[in-house]
């Protein structure tokens, strides 16, 4: 991930979230409606991407893609309750398929 590119999209989003403030769409044009809700979630998303990006490096890729899994299917869940009889198998599945280091060879042993 390039640091300066995230924040760049990060400020573009919030001039086009800010712009469409300014002079907000027709009322009858749900479509740009929903594009402002977009521009202003996915900058303020962006934002905190580029705050965290320094602290994100110590992580190994496999505990970030864990955890967007698990944020995913917890949001799916949550709108429908029951794919929680999908969810739990699958988090179960991730867990038990993680990548691991061999142990250490002892000395002698």
């Amino acid at each position: 991930m390039h640091r300066p590119t995230v924040a760049v999209l990060a400020v573009l989003l919030s001039l086009g979230a800010l712009a469409m403030w300014i002079w907000p769409p027709q009322e009858q044009d749900g479509t740009l409606a929903s594009l402002h809700g977009a521009f202003v979630r996915m900058s303020i998303l962006l934002s905190a991407l580029w705050l965290a990006e320094p602290s994100l490096r110590r992580y190994p890729p496999w505990m970030i893609l864990l955890g967007l899994t698990c944020g995913v299917l917890l949001l799916t869940a949550l709108r429908q309750p029951s794919l929680y009889r999908v969810a739990v198998p699958v988090l179960v599945i991730l867990w038990l398929t993680r990548r691991t280091r061999k142990p250490a060879s002892r000395p002698g042993g």
